[in-house]
């Protein structure tokens, strides 16, 4: 799993950074989503801005867009990758999202082996 890597791993600041591309979406490279209140507006109509935290196709696009970033980015250890998951379960939208979308896939594997009769 790629993430910030060095004393940055470390930091309880958000890190943003733009990933390269056709949209340039700013995203955090910690795992979490820095949530902000703001005025309502057309663009924040419930007066919250979001920066998600960055997805690893967002962290290998900055990666390769911009090879110096490898001194910041990188792969974690596997203590590192735990802790990560933590905190996108706890605290990120898109983690928390594809959890729910995974879930009654594992239920339905789950149901399938349950209900295989076993060969005595």
């Amino acid at each position: 799993m790629l993430g910030l890597i060095g004393a940055l791993n470390y930091s309880k600041l958000n890190q943003f950074d733009v990933v390269p591309g056709a949209n340039c979406q700013k995203v955090n490279l910690q795992p979490w989503d820095a949530v902000s209140t703001v005025e309502v507006s057309p663009k924040y109509p419930n007066g919250i801005k979001r920066i998600a935290a960055a997805t690893q196709e967002q962290f290998q696009a900055i990666l390769d867009a911009i090879p110096e970033k490898s001194q910041i980015i990188g792969t974690l250890s596997v203590e590192q990758e735990r802790a990560a998951k933590e905190s996108l379960k706890a605290s990120c939208l898109w983690y928390q999202e594809q959890l729910a979308k995974e879930q009654p896939l594992k239920e339905e594997i789950k149901k399938s082996f349950s209900s295989t009769p076993t060969k005595q």
